[in-house]
């Protein structure tokens, strides 16, 4: 059997989904092993995965991330794995709806418009005079750093210790691509 949900290779016998906890007793999404979706469900024909999409659900992305199993979710689950970082920036994802396969970033609206490398260089060295919170939407604090030179200098290290470990989103709460 396949997890509605997630399209999970779920054993016999199994009554929640491993992987996204998926209650299989009480769900129609379950697909046979045969291969025949049912409950209104359409195969993917996506690449590989044995992912299946139920009509209803609004799962139209195929996410591969390396080392687990593809998963079938909707745009809503791609920006919040996005902005938890369970997905990256360069990840696989297929519309399958068209088979065109795109990386994370270039998902409208997952992740921001800003480089995470532009924002990191302009805090290095612009950093005290807050231009690279200026360059991320983030005005007032981009305000506060030039009115305060950096904080005097401890806010400047903080900003280019966050931006390094990807911890800074821009004014719209996107992570950076």
């Amino acid at each position: 059997m396949f997890c509605g949900s997630c399209g999970n290779d779920v054993p016999e016998g199994v009554t929640v989904c491993p992987k996204c906890g998926l209650d299989l007793t009480s769900t129609p999404e379950t697909q046979e092993s045969s291969g025949t979706p049912t409950g209104g469900a359409t195969t993917t024909g996506a690449m590989g995965g044995g992912g299946y999409r139920d009509s209803n659900s609004g799962a139209t992305w195929l996410v591969k991330i390396p080392f687990e199993n593809d998963a079938l979710v909707d745009l809503a689950t791609i920006h919040s794995w996005a902005k938890t970082r369970k997905i990256k920036p360069d990840t696989i994802i297929v519309d399958t709806t068209t088979d065109i396969t795109y990386s994370a970033k270039q998902v409208p609206g997952v992740y921001s418009d800003k480089d995470h490398t532009t924002a990191l260089l302009l805090s290095y060295f612009l950093g005290t005079l807050g231009v690279d919170r200026f360059y991320l939407g983030q005005t007032g604090l981009g305000i506060g750093k030039l009115l305060t030179g950096g904080g005097c200098l401890v806010w400047w290290i903080i900003d280019i210790v966050q931006i390094a470990t990807r911890k800074v989103t821009d004014s719209s709460g996107r992570p950076l691509a």
